[in-house]
């Protein structure tokens, strides 16, 4: 992988693409440094395969021929040897029993992940059953709470999940911080009541008059044993202080700046 740029900068005839591999290094030794995740550099491969093919067949062209059929050979044997942490063709309990046996443990993309499956596999476990027990929670609130409540998520996988399962179950569309949710801000809620996914109540008990733990979240048994190390949760019931800011200042509530001061301000 690390020849294709140096043969953009080393080569005339590819002088005029030089800027790629100034471009690749660049970026690379900044995640490097700054520890950014593998997968950050993913859209810049696709350039430097097709660089890196054109470099390869020029070599077993002239030079090494007799080696072709043990690159094809080689690539069909590790192909397969991996088709399973890419492509999901063994059920949870054989994938994990699978990378025991040949002892490779794919690497963490995310630093909070420590389930057994590669996370690209685990992430897409227990997201209905969870939306199910947001659902059983936010319909058992008082009615006039119900109707003034919002449900507030830790991350997007959260408030996607709620968004995508939770019409089917009568449930309004999740307010989060994280990422592009803080940009679309705390939609219509007042401030006053808000049901939240987390881990436990220590902050949510410092920023509202009153905190209400209606119980953990329950995922499924695979989401159990393979995703989260954490699968339960509570889902408390808040009231806001006062009438919150939001509540005072509807105009307010559609700004997304004013998003973070809703949670914060008191």
């Amino acid at each position: 992988m690390a020849r294709r740029p140096f043969w953009l900068l080393g080569s005339r005839e590819c002088r005029r693409y030089r800027a790629i591999g100034i471009i690749y290094l660049i970026t690379l030794a900044e995640f490097i440094i700054l520890h950014g995740k593998s997968y950050y550099l993913a859209p810049a491969y696709p350039m430097l395969f097709a660089v890196g093919g054109v470099a390869i067949e020029r070599i077993f062209a002239s030079h090494l021929k007799w080696l072709k059929p043990v690159l094809l050979s080689a690539m069909l044997v590790m192909g397969a040897l991996f088709a399973p942490f890419v492509v999901p063709i063994l059920p949870p309990d054989k994938l994990v029993a699978y990378m025991r046996a040949i002892r490779f443990q794919p690497p963490c993309t995310e630093t909070s992940h420590t389930a057994a499956l590669p996370q690209v596999f685990a992430d897409q476990f227990g997201w209905e059953q969870m939306v199910g027990s947001v659902a059983h929670v936010y319909h058992d609130l008082h009615p006039e709470d119900e109707k003034r409540a919002a449900i507030f998520c830790q991350n997007y996988g959260e408030a996607g999940a709620i968004d995508f399962f939770g019409p089917k179950l009568g449930l309004p569309s999740a307010i989060s911080g994280h990422q592009n949710y803080f940009l679309w801000g705390p939609r219509d809620w007042t401030g006053e009541v808000v049901s939240v996914l987390d881990t436990d109540d220590e902050d949510e008990r410092k920023l509202f008059a009153s905190v209400q733990d209606l119980g953990p979240n329950r995922e499924q048994p695979v989401g159990d044993a393979f995703r989260a190390p954490k699968p339960h949760f509570p889902l408390p019931r808040l009231k806001g202080q006062r009438s919150r800011v939001l509540a005072a200042d509807k105009e307010m509530a559609l700004k997304a700046d004013r998003f973070r001061l809703s949670l914060e301000w008191s």
